[in-house]
């Protein structure tokens, strides 16, 4: 038992072993539609207010241990009112920030703020998306996340939000974690959108030779011009939800309650900032909808509920019979598939109900696919 106790304390400590971890943040509060914006159809976000979602943003993460923090605040006229108060709900929550009155919008700009990233970082939280919202519940999860992708080599991307979308793809392929019983999605990619975990080499590569043509960039994913591309990198994808997109993804057509909108937790009113925290629970009990679903925990006694919320939320937008299989398989912490009330509550949800057919079709195209090609 001491030997076991002594394994489980070196795991631990590993994981809070976490690389540097620098946050960059890049916003422009306003209400105007970027170019080519998806509708997000009728399932909008109950709180628009850019300002209230963005102290909810920057009130999320300071949960998070960063070696160093940089603001880019930019405000539209509509909310320049609420500067000041924003500026020093930032100090409060970061007292050794820097803090800039404009967005990165030019090459040259984010080149330069590459250059003089601080040299001791060996990774950036990038969140040039003012409204996603860490929404973990273990702040330790995502720093063994953080050990996992530094483990990968100098260059390298966390997919930390769209967790539905992501979880979904069929390229991924389940690698252990630091942490005992975890493990994460491991793929190739040449993309990332601009929330996200980026490795410093990786992301000054970005920034070596000007593809911007004289277009504004705002974020890698660039709704005005050229986005960044770069040669083929390790990407993690974690195996629960770290962050969330406060109006949902009404814009990719999910429309489950699991992976929907989510108010903001913090509002602004009468000069003050005002917090009330999410409320966890179970989306298929009651009439009184949580904010956010219940979990599984890795290492933890688990109910069958918290493992419907994972399933539901996993396949909010894309069914993938093989990666659910990974989240449940018991040896990564999970349960098995059919126990029988488990299956029960997953045949209840018509969301989850509705997904079977395409995910069956897909399942099925994908075997015939690889046994023609054997």
């Amino acid at each position: 038992m001491e030997a076991q106790g002594g394994t489980d304390s070196l795991k631990s400590l590993q994981c809070e072993l976490f690389p540097k971890l620098h946050l960059l943040v890049s916003v422009y509060l306003t209400d105007e539609t970027l170019p080519g914006a998806l509708s997000y159809g009728k399932r909008v976000s109950p709180t628009q207010d850019k300002v209230n979602q963005f102290l909810s943003m920057i009130d999320s993460i300071s949960r998070i241990n960063f070696s160093s923090q940089v603001f880019y605040v930019k405000f539209d006229d509509i909310y320049s009112e609420h500067r000041d108060v924003v500026y020093e709900r930032i100090k409060v929550l970061f007292p050794t920030a820097r803090i800039a009155e404009e967005r990165l919008d030019s090459f040259q700009f984010w080149k330069n703020t590459a250059t003089e990233m601080p040299e001791e970082t060996e990774l950036i939280l990038l969140a040039t998306n003012h409204d996603h919202v860490f929404v973990g519940e273990s702040v330790q999860h995502f720093n063994c996340f953080l050990r996992d992708l530094g483990d990968l080599g100098p260059r390298v991307i966390g997919g930390i939000t769209h967790w539905s979308e992501m979880v979904g793809w069929n390229d991924l392929r389940p690698i252990n974690s630091s942490r005992e019983g975890a493990f994460n999605f491991f793929r190739q990619t040449t993309w990332t959108i601009g929330t996200c975990v980026v490795s410093k080499q990786l992301f000054q590569e970005w920034w070596a030779e000007d593809f911007t043509q004289g277009k504004k960039i705002i974020r890698p994913d660039n709704p005005f011009g050229p986005s960044v591309s770069f040669t083929s990198a390790p990407m993690l994808i974690p195996s629960r939800e770290f962050f969330r997109h406060l109006d949902g993804y009404g814009h990719a057509r999910v429309k489950s309650p699991f992976a929907g909108p989510v108010r903001a937790c913090c509002s602004l009113k009468e000069g003050e900032v005002r917090h009330q925290e999410w409320r966890r629970g179970n989306y298929f009990v009651g009439i009184h909808k949580p904010d956010l679903p219940f979990l599984p925990i890795v290492g933890k006694s688990n109910n069958f509920r918290r493992y419907c919320n994972l399933v539901f939320l996993a396949s909010a937008h894309t069914l993938n019979f093989r990666n659910l299989w990974e989240l449940l398989n018991p040896k990564n912490g999970g349960v098995t598939f059919f126990k029988f009330p488990l299956f029960i509550l997953l045949g209840s949800n018509r969301y989850f109900l509705s997904k079977i057919p395409k995910a069956v079709f897909r399942a099925t195209r994908l075997t015939n696919f690889f046994r023609g090609i054997r």
